[in-house]
């Protein structure tokens, strides 16, 4: 959730989002269909990022270790299939520009066409989270996380919808597993942001 957030923060207030200036966090989407019982990496490097979340783990430093979760982002925004690839950059140019339902509604098609595909999931749940719908953005936390359980992005996520719904155990949970994946998370504020009252009516 949080790198599309920090974006969406910066496109003027929309509905449904109420004080999230500042706050990060990485995307998700409504889940449909039987999720798999095991997780999936296709479309993307999943040796490249099994590597890179070894070096996480043991980061010495925060710039050491946001060098490599900003390189597993990319990995994660960088599908191998180019219809797929072409829709994220399709669907990004519309949230920067501003048109989040032209964003869900592009990340609809690729989460319906490529199901497998962890960010399609991820990115969905994030603008719906910014439009208030706190429910299906859930889920898609959810299957991003039975896609790629190490997604630290939809961890933070999934703390911010908790807290959002008062669930704040639940919320600092998803906190503590996202730091044992990544030690030195951007996120490590939204402790204090879960611990205040929501925002989101």
């Amino acid at each position: 959730f949080v790198l599309v957030l920090l974006m969406a923060a910066g496109l003027g207030r929309i509905p449904g989002m109420a004080a999230l200036v500042g706050v990060p966090l990485p995307a998700i989407a409504a889940a449909t269909g039987t999720p798999e019982q095991t997780p999936s990496l296709e479309y993307v490097d999943r040796n490249a990022l099994d590597k890179l979340f070894r070096q996480l783990a043991s980061a010495p430093d925060k710039a050491t270790a946001t060098k490599i979760s900003n390189a597993i982002w990319r990995i994660w925004f960088s599908p191998d299939n180019a219809d797929l690839a072409r829709l994220m950059q399709a669907a990004t140019t519309a949230r920067t520009r501003g048109n989040i339902g032209a964003a869900i509604a592009i990340l609809n098609e690729i989460v319906n066409r490529f199901p497998t595909y962890a960010e399609g999931w991820n990115q969905r749940a994030t603008l719906l989270f910014v439009i208030g719908d706190l429910k299906d953005s859930l889920a898609d936390a959810q299957r991003t996380l039975q896609l790629e359980p190490r997604h630290f992005g939809a961890l933070s996520g999934q703390a911010m919808i908790y807290r959002e719904q008062g669930r704040k155990g639940l919320a600092v949970e998803a906190l503590v597993r996202a730091l044992r994946i990544n030690p030195f998370l951007a996120d490590r504020p939204l402790f204090r942001q879960v611990l205040a009252p929501a925002t989101i009516a």
